[in-house]
């Protein structure tokens, strides 16, 4: 319900910006964000969403919906954040979207990790990362 009150607290907002311009819509958003822009796709099913380290949103009819969407999930190495809710404690959620792994291609993560003295599963949430991951892979193909 969280993601969901969130994204209910911006939408008539983003509903009058969508409906003034009528164009495509891209949303490229981290963590939280994603989430939100993710839920996006229920009420605007012409968006294209790009999601970088988005939590578990919804359930299995949620997950159907969004697997036959226009949205990009990818998740960087070990992060944590596309983890949660923990699927033994809360079942019912689900991604619904397959996600790109950028494990091959991220190379700061490790010196992230000595640099910032956090686990790799905390660096490898941050947008930096996701950055130099998505680089990484344009770069090596």
């Amino acid at each position: 319900m969280g993601f969901w009150r969130a994204f209910i607290s911006v939408w008539p907002m983003l509903e009058t910006i969508l409906q003034a311009y009528r164009c495509p819509v891209y949303f490229t958003r981290h963590s939280l964000g994603d989430a939100i822009a993710a839920l996006t796709l229920l009420q605007n099913e012409t968006a294209t969403v790009y999601a970088f380290g988005a939590p578990r949103i919804g359930n299995d009819v949620v997950a159907r919906y969004l697997d036959q969407s226009n949205c990009y999930r990818f998740i960087n190495n070990k992060d944590i954040v596309p983890k949660v809710p923990p699927m033994h404690f809360i079942p019912a959620y689900r991604h619904g979207v397959q996600a790109i792994i950028l494990d091959n291609y991220n190379t700061d993560t490790e010196s992230a990790s000595k640099r910032f003295t956090l686990p790799q599963s905390l660096t490898d949430h941050s947008a930096i990362n996701y950055s130099n991951g998505i680089a990484n892979m344009i770069i090596s193909k």
